[in-house]
This record gives C-alpha cells, structure tokens and sequence, in this order.
C-alpha cells in the first residue's frame, strides 16, 4: 500500500482527503480508495467480532462500541437465570417422578438389648421421609440370629408406623427356640381397628414393636429386611 495524495502534517490531517491504493489479488490489480473509507471498512468488520464475542459472554451489545466494553445487561442476565432456574426445576421434578417410583431395599440390625427393650424402646427402621411424603413397605423379614440362651418370655413382633397401628406382624414368633431362624412378616388384620384407626401417618417413621419385652434372651441378635417405597401424601 503507497500513499498517492493527501495532505503532509499530521496536524492538517483530513482522512476525506486522503487517498491509498491497495493490491487486489482477485484481479491482479491495484484499487485506489479514501482513508477514511478504508478505515470504516476495518471498524466494522472488528466491531462485528467483538458484538460477538460480548453476546456470548451475556453482555448487552447495543450498547456496545469499538474498544468499549458495555455494562452488564440486567435483561440478559434476568433471562439467562430464568432459564436455568427452569431447567433446575425440571430436573427436579423428573428426580422426584423418579424417586416416587422407586422400590428401596435396607436392612436393620438390632442387638440383644435392642431387642429386650423393644416395646419399651421401638427400633426405627426407616426415619421420617419428610413432609408430604409417607413411607409405604412393601415387604419385611426378621431374622433372629440365636445366641446361647433363649428367650423365656417371647413377644410378637409388629412393624408399625410411628403413632399408627400395626402394618405387619411376626405370625411364626420368630424368637422362640434355639435356632437361628428367618420368617416373613405378614400384614396385620384383626378386628381390634375402628374408624378412627389408620395405618399411615405423614412424615412418621417405620418401627419395629412389641406388646411387651421380651425376656431372658442373651447373645441374640436380628436382622430386619426392608422393602419400600416413599410416597406422596
């Protein structure tokens, strides 16, 4: 690129003025073109790439100009975080549909102390699931891990939800004799329910009970197996 005419100071300088020719590689040729037209040219060509790289970064580009940064754009921002307050939201319900669905396994272990004093002191099985949901089992065992004495005064076992009546029972009096046994626990029916009885309670623990404690047992101890489900209330 060479200088054809133009004024010679830099104080004097009018870029309506001056001219520059530049090479043309697509005709082999030179092009003659003001100053200032060139330059307009190279500004917004720049211009647009900076809009670009400012939109990105979540800036308002109206205002925006060459070299000069705009300030945080409060819509763009507003617009980004309702966005992802949406998709948090989603993911959150599809988390819960999830869970809700859900069948859960656990197990429970209790000592022989546990178990002598479990009328006196029921052994939780599964804490409180939290307000508006309530916990529905499905299925429960015991097993009763025989030590070296048994029990002298045994108790039926039942598994209730806390504050509620009973849900299911030990039919098989899994404590007596000298033997390490498994049973399943079957759902609790009788006619000892009114009308004002209910086996489910929000936000209750599942428990495991007795009328009274067992007596005389030493070195025993149980497993309980669990399977559940949390559901809404």
């Amino acid at each position: 690129m060479k200088l054809i005419s133009g004024l010679q100071t830099a104080s004097g300088f009018d870029p309506s003025k001056w001219v520059i020719e530049v090479q043309d590689p697509s005709i082999n040729a030179t092009r003659k073109i003001l100053f200032n037209e060139a330059i307009a040219i190279e500004v917004a060509a720049r211009l647009a790439k900076e809009l670009t790289i400012i939109g990105n970064a979540g800036l308002d580009t109206a205002a925006a100009t060459l070299g000069n940064l705009p300030s945080l754009s409060t819509m763009n921002y507003i617009a980004a975080a309702t966005d992802i307050l949406n998709a948090c939201e989603l993911l959150d319900a599809a988390l819960k549909a999830t869970d809700d669905a859900a069948v859960i396994y656990t197990s429970v272990y209790l000592t022989n102390a546990e178990i002598a004093a479990i009328y006196t002191t029921p052994k939780t099985l599964i804490n409180a699931p939290g307000v508006g949901y309530y916990i529905y089992p499905i299925a429960i065992n015991i097993k009763h891990i025989f030590g070296s004495a048994a029990w002298v005064t045994s108790q039926i076992i039942t598994a209730r939800i806390h504050g509620a009546t009973s849900l299911f029972q030990d039919t098989f009096d899994v404590l007596t004799g000298t033997i390490t046994r498994m049973c399943k626990m079957v759902p609790t029916t009788g006619s000892a329910y009114t009308s004002a009885s209910t086996q489910y309670l929000e936000n209750q623990p599942l428990e495991l009970t007795s009328a009274a404690n067992p007596t005389g047992g030493t070195g025993c101890t149980a497993r309980v197996d669990i399977i559940y489900k949390i559901l809404p209330w």
